[in-house]
């Protein structure tokens, strides 16, 4: 029996097919005119539009009506629309008149012919042609739930052959919605993005069965970019000059040298013109050289924070392409994670200060900070909605009353000045002088300032009070007014800060959204409305637009909009067209930073009006974690890379674990047996270079961080280390090792300021100069021709690129036995 078929995912059913000439297929065609051999049905078919029959089954069988002595059958399909074979079955065996395929029919149309064998090798002719639609439905196979959309393509399966797919996506926040039209058949490329030929001329094709919703399309070989610089903070930044990309597109990163772990294929974030960052990637060392980027997709938009229902459907190559039914809906959230700034490691935390990049739509963002190794259930601060991309750590303000000059009557206010944009000043009642410290509790939390508490620490004629303020945001200013017979009244303001030991904190972006239309009906031709916006809360805020023309464009419409106070971020987009029988309906997508706003219209209208149709809160949207970051406030610096204790370097680099908050670091060095300090010096950052040669010795190293406000860490541990002052260090062989190997390979650490190496072996006690070479561009030397037994000497110094020598390595002893 043979059995061919198109394959979908490689293939084209129009360019790409083992199929007969072109007089071929039209003698085959021509040949429905005939009525002789088998009778073809289609099992489970029902009669459609057009003559055809309609199908579901993408494998339906087909069966026929036998013919006397037949010995086989065979099967042909090919594509209406095409008319390129699709399935050739021949040798079918004779006792059954039936074939179910083993792979699918192609979407649309099909013809079906089956002719009998017989075992003189004659044929019948083919049967009358019976053609059958096939209607079926593609099925959507990305998961449901939380997703990265600009990283994470929405895939289905479908059968092969579609001209294109539908991707109905339908915002469930803002309540828009996008079609996305995605050519199917797409020319298939190699890892060059050349296409890949089909050996007849034409070019292998690929079946779509992936999109992405940001847009982003695949893009075929794009010209590599050199790289010139791969760090780590903590993910890694790359650095290419004038790179053209945008945030969450893909790339290829290839031939960076010490930071390999820049190789491979990445999302990125634009940082900005020249630097991008690899998203969720960490460095495994520091950059020496090398590198190129290739752009692998391109976007063309983002798809922003919010739930989405998406829906999928095909269609055909027939003129017009028939459509097939929509897929069941998938529901997703499209929930980016957010990306921690700062701190990350080691804080000096006078106070800590939580940094992040804000996400695009998000109007909260929740904090979790907890110990190491506890649940979230346990956390010390979890506030779930936070506005802003910054969250303080409560501090502790303490403020002292202090009377003095034995005040005997007269009373005190209370002034507080609260940080914000703008800033508020409020004031306590007047309060006796000798006021309790439940009465001083009492008046300032009756101006809103929560967490107070109060303690009197003297009681009598001169009373003193301490006021506790938990505060998570800058200090309150206080003032202290005074109304006193005699005496007076001093308030003085404090911050303290916990030392917190060692925490783990994470965020996650949160959307609220309102969504409003306004519709103006009834076809005036003149006049303006205005909208009136009242935000409901402990102070009422009412806020009234411009006025509006009748005719307004959705842009015009949120630029007057946005001029009003918290409603800078409103977008508005609009349908329908004034005229007879026409409205007009304004969208408004209102961020939620506060409580639903209540809307209400006022119109002069010469005609017609403006209605507040529909006003909703959206389903809130939750981001899915960031990665989770750990501080710690016992600051001590420790040497991070390299742990080397052998420096062949002249001015060896040491770079120190980043402290948050340092502006810089002390540096003390002392080298060995000295009865004086080496070096005292400071470093703006936690790289550190000896700047002047370092003669060759051993040394100890100590560092300790300085922050912004003056505080010292503790000093590192002690770190020591050899200078070889420029000289290599022979690592093999060991020195007085013995070996039968008479190509001994000998290795030496490399010297930073060195291009070139010379070597040179004695052959102890018979020849000094038993061997000697230059302008070794490794690190090793094996000799070209076998060394006689005996015992040698081994000598390796570098040499710098202008030809000075730098100085020749300890000796090392080693014997070939």
């Amino acid at each position: 029996m043979k059995f061919e078929f198109s394959s979908g995912k490689r293939r084209s059913r129009r360019s790409n097919q083992v199929v007969p000439s072109p007089a071929a297929v039209e003698s085959l065609e021509t040949r429905s005119l005939l009525s002789a051999g088998p009778v073809v049905t289609i099992p489970g078919a029902v009669p459609g539009s057009g003559g055809l029959q309609e199908i579901t089954n993408p494998r339906n069988p087909i069966t026929w009506t036998a013919v006397p002595k037949a010995a086989s059958y065979d099967v042909w399909v090919s594509d209406v629309e095409s008319r390129v074979r699709t399935l050739l079955a021949e040798g079918l065996p004779a006792q059954l008149q039936q074939f179910t395929p083993s792979t699918d029919y192609q979407l649309g149309a099909s013809r079906i012919w089956v002719r009998a064998n017989f075992a003189d090798q004659t044929s019948t002719d083919w049967s009358r042609p019976v053609e059958v639609l096939l209607k079926t439905t593609p099925t959507l196979t990305v998961p449901a739930g939380q997703v990265d959309g600009n990283q994470t393509p929405i895939t289905w399966t479908s059968v092969n052959g579609a001209r294109s797919f539908e991707i109905f996506l339908s915002n469930q926040t803002d309540l828009s919605s996008t079609v996305y039209r995605v050519p199917n058949q797409v020319v298939a490329r190699d890892a060059a993005g050349n296409a890949i030929p089909d050996g007849k001329g034409g070019v292998v094709r690929e079946e779509v069965r992936e999109f992405y919703l940001s847009g982003a399309v695949t893009l075929p070989a794009t010209a590599p970019k050199a790289i010139t610089g791969a760090t780590n903070d903590p993910e890694m930044v790359i650095t290419v000059p004038a790179h053209g990309l945008k945030t969450g597109e893909q790339v290829r990163i290839s031939g960076v040298e010490g930071n390999t772990a820049a190789n491979g294929t990445w999302f990125v974030t634009r940082i900005d013109d020249n630097s991008i960052r690899l998203r969720g990637i960490s460095g495994n060392g520091t950059y020496t050289t090398g590198g190129q980027l290739v752009q692998l997709t391109q976007l063309r938009s983002e798809v922003e924070m919010g739930k989405y229902r998406l829906f999928i459907r095909s269609i055909d190559d027939a003129v017009p392409g028939r459509v097939s039914e929509w897929s069941p809906g998938v529901d997703l959230e499209q929930a980016p994670a957010v990306k921690i700034n700062r701190p990350v490691g080691q804080t000096f935390g006078t106070p800590i200060t939580i940094d992040w990049t804000p996400v695009d739509q998000a109007t909260h963002y929740e904090v979790l900070v907890k110990r190491p190794g506890d649940s979230d259930d346990k956390a010390l601060f979890n506030p779930k909605y936070v506005q802003g991309s910054s969250y303080t750590l409560p501090t502790t303000q303490l403020i002292t009353l202090t009377f003095s000059g034995t005040p005997t009557s007269g009373t005190f206010q209370l002034q507080f000045t609260i940080p914000g944009d703008p800033a508020r000043t409020v004031a306590t009642r007047a309060l006796p002088w000798n006021a309790t410290a439940a009465d001083i509790r009492a008046a300032i939390s009756g101006l809103g300032i929560s967490g107070a508490t109060v303690r009197t620490l003297k009681a009598g004629e001169n009373p003193v009070h301490e006021i506790s303020i938990a505060r998570t945001a800058s200090p309150l200013q206080v003032v202290a007014l005074p109304s006193l017979q005699q005496g007076t009244l001093s308030a003085v303001s404090r911050q303290t800060f916990t030392d917190w030991g060692s925490l783990e904190y994470k965020v996650r972006a949160r959307r609220l959204t309102q969504v409003a239309d306004v519709v103006v009906s009834g076809e005036p031709e003149s006049g303006t409305f205005t909208l009136t916006l009242k935000t409901p809360g402990k102070t009422e805020v009412v806020q009234t637009t411009d006025a509006i023309p009748f005719n307004a464009t959705a842009d015009e419409l949120q630029a007057i909009i946005r001029k009003l106070s918290g409603f800078e971020q409103v977008s508005v987009r609009s349908q329908g067209n004034l005229g007879p029988k026409g409205i007009v309906r304004y969208t408004l997508v209102i961020p939620q930073t506060g409580n639903p706003v209540t809307i209400t219209t006022q119109s002069t209208l010469n005609q017609g009006s403006v209605v507040v149709d529909r006003s909703r809160v959206s389903p809130e949207v939750v981001g899915a974690w960031s990665g989770t970051a750990t501080i710690s406030t016992d600051v001590v610096p420790r040497v991070l890379v390299p742990l080397s204790t052998v420096y062949t370097a002249k001015t060896p680099t040491i770079v120190l674990t980043k402290v948050d908050q340092a502006a810089r670091y002390d540096i003390w060095v002392e080298r060995h047996l000295a009865t004086s300090v080496f070096l005292k010096t400071t470093s703006a950052g936690n790289e550190f270079t000896f700047p002047t040669d370092l003669p060759a010795g051993r040394y100890t190293f100590y560092a300790r961080a300085v922050s912004t406000r003056g505080e010292l860490s503790k000093w590192s541990e002690p770190y020591t280390f050899t200078c070889t002052g420029g000289a290599p260090l022979i690592v093999d062989p060991v020195n007085g090792s013995a070996s039968a190997n008479p190509l001994p390979l000998i290795r030496w650490e490399a010297v930073k300021e060195a291009k070139t190496y010379e070597i040179m072996i004695a052959l102890i006690g018979k020849n000094f100069n038993f061997l000697r070479q230059s302008g070794l561009s490794s690190t090793s030397f094996s000799p070209n021709e076998p060394l006689n037994s005996g015992d040698y000497r081994v000598w390796v110094r570098g040499v710098t690129a202008d030809g000075t020598s730098l100085p020749w390595s300890d000796a090392v002893n080693f014997t070939v036995t």
